[in-house]
């Protein structure tokens, strides 16, 4: 424990030493992004994705020939479920890879949601004191950075702690109480980043980026108590009546950041109701345009694929058909073939006809918000097919034999299934129930409830692939 209590100390002592200094390194290209950390558990979950003209396809894939050149996946301690654990952040860091997609990984130190209205200390951390908070912020993010590195993943921004307007890991890390115990946390965070991939930008988000108050009271508390960070990460959810006030304050409060604090900045959520795609797209197209003018690395679009209201999201880019609204055209910048263009007049009206709270804080906040509902499922209704696309989309599970339709035995409970062909999607579980996970061809995956996340049959569990 010593070991971080002699950093912090050091860092304070050197005050005034470097921060005003650029990144040195300029952004290789602008990102366009996209927070998918749901597809796993929407695909388990039935729910299948399709390009413009109605073709079922992987998700990222979409994504991709719409403009989008990253991705962003949340990482929780230990989750309920097993979702956005970190056997569930690789799954999806796999896929991202092998589409040819950058990769930003949000530590939100917590079981669940963290945002403005909560960061709570996860479980196992709940009775240790601020000195063990961060060891366990330390050793966590490298543990998981570590996982991450072994199967070959290279992300390149790593956020330590998701929209923490008032720090994290409250009480201890609560910055309005501590100022010095969150930098100190995200010193922790920082150095473990750092020790694993030195190149990576470690990002501190908090969100409404039209607040440059905020900003400059966190950014100013960090820089007095001796924290390190190389990018400043903003949300920012406007109303469809607001977004060209609040477009305009994000951007001169990012010109801020850049200058008051000689580091890079990034927007990486932004939302928008669903039910307003046109809109949305203006706004998306704005703030891309704003954020390039700024200097900024690029805009995250939060969880644009979840469409049905998804655990109760009005603010996906996404039609309630599968296919993706006229709102993500935006990310084609221009392009004189936008994709979604010849469904442009639907898309904006065939989203979910529940608005959306209107409330410009973060999506995580709402997410969260609804995460306890009951609702824990997305329609499918778009296809009644009884099959999966070997292009990627999550398969359906059905068929009356002792494996779903279309799959073959790859593996015993507590075996490994290396899967050698087939569509790379792989099922566990046992005769009529069943979970499914996307490994890929040429990977493997434990035969274990671990591994998949839940246990959809008791045992005695079996493993296999989709042919």
């Amino acid at each position: 424990m010593n070991r971080f209590l002699s950093q912090a100390l050091r860092a304070t002592a050197c005050l005034g030493l470097s921060f005003g200094l650029l990144s040195g390194e300029a952004a290789a290209q602008f990102a366009k992004g996209a927070d998918v950390s749901w597809i796993t558990e929407q695909e388990a979950a039935g729910t299948r994705f399709y390009s413009d003209g109605g073709s079922q396809q992987d998700v990222l894939q979409i994504l991709k020939d719409h403009g989008v050149n990253a991705v962003r996946l949340r990482v929780w301690v230990n989750p309920q479920g097993g979702w956005n654990g970190v056997n569930d952040v690789v799954a999806k860091a796999k896929r991202a890879k092998a589409a040819g997609l950058r990769i930003m990984i949000d530590f939100h130190y917590s079981d669940s949601w963290a945002d403005p209205g909560q960061q709570n200390k996860p479980a196992a951390w709940s009775s240790h004191s601020f000195e063990q908070l961060m060891n366990d912020v330390w050793s966590h993010t490298r543990d998981v950075l570590n996982t991450l590195k072994s199967n070959g993943i290279t992300p390149e921004w790593v956020q330590v702690g998701n929209e923490t307007n008032n720090g994290m890991l409250w009480e201890q890390g609560r910055a309005s109480a501590n100022m010095r115990n969150f930098a100190w946390l995200v010193n922790s965070g920082y150095d473990a980043t750092k020790e694993v991939f030195p190149n990576a930008k470690v990002i501190v988000h908090l969100s409404n980026a039209y607040d440059n108050s905020l900003f400059r009271w966190m950014f100013d508390g960090l820089k007095n108590n001796g924290a390190r960070w190389d990018v400043i990460g903003m949300s920012l959810y406007p109303t469809t009546s607001d977004w060209p006030t609040l477009n305009s304050q994000a951007l001169s409060n990012m010109r801020d950041m850049k200058s008051r604090y000689g580091k890079d900045v990034m927007i990486v959520e932004i939302g928008m109701e669903a039910a307003a795609a046109t809109t949305s797209r203006a706004f998306i197209q704005d703030i891309l345009s704003k954020a390039r003018s700024a200097g900024a690395l690029g805009v995250f679009y939060w969880e644009p694929q979840a469409y049905g209201m998804w655990k109760g999201y009005g603010k996906a880019a996404w039609q309630d058909n599968g296919r993706p609204s006229v709102a993500m055209d935006a990310f084609l910048e221009g392009s004189s073939s936008s994709s979604s263009s010849s469904s442009s007049s639907s898309s904006s009206s065939s989203s979910s006809s529940s608005s959306s709270s209107s409330s410009s804080s973060s999506s995580s906040s709402s997410s969260s918000s609804s995460s306890s509902s009951s609702s824990s499922t997305s329609s499918s209704s778009s296809s009644s097919s009884s099959s999966s696309s070997s292009s990627g989309g999550a398969p359906v599970l059905g068929g009356t034999g002792d494996y779903p339709s279309g799959f073959s035995k790859c593996a015993e409970l507590g075996g490994t299934c290396n899967v050698s062909k087939g569509t790379g999607w792989v099922a566990f579980g046992r005769k009529g129930k069943w979970v499914a996970k996307y490994v890929g061809v040429g990977s493997s995956i434990a035969c274990t409830v671990s591994a998949f996340g839940s246990d959809p049959g008791g045992n005695p569990n079996k493993c296999a692939y989709q042919q």
